[in-house]
């Protein structure tokens, strides 16, 4: 997906802002690179040098975790 990401953008800087902006929609739900990363992949772990979850707890993409 960041291949993808990447070419439909055409950027050169894939900065911390390029993972949290550029998001698709599955089933109704826009999800960024980060929220699949961190949110769903890694069952809603803390980002590095993030204070928080990816997904709070009344998310409705909490759902789709592994």
């Amino acid at each position: 997906m960041v291949i993808h990401a990447y070419a439909r953008c055409r950027t050169t800087d894939l900065g911390k802002k390029f993972f949290t902006t550029v998001k698709y929609n599955i089933g109704r739900n826009d999800y960024s690179l980060d929220d699949i990363e961190h949110g769903v992949l890694r069952c809603n772990l803390k980002a590095p040098r993030r204070l928080s979850r990816q997904f709070c707890s009344n998310d409705p993409r909490r759902l789709v975790m592994l």
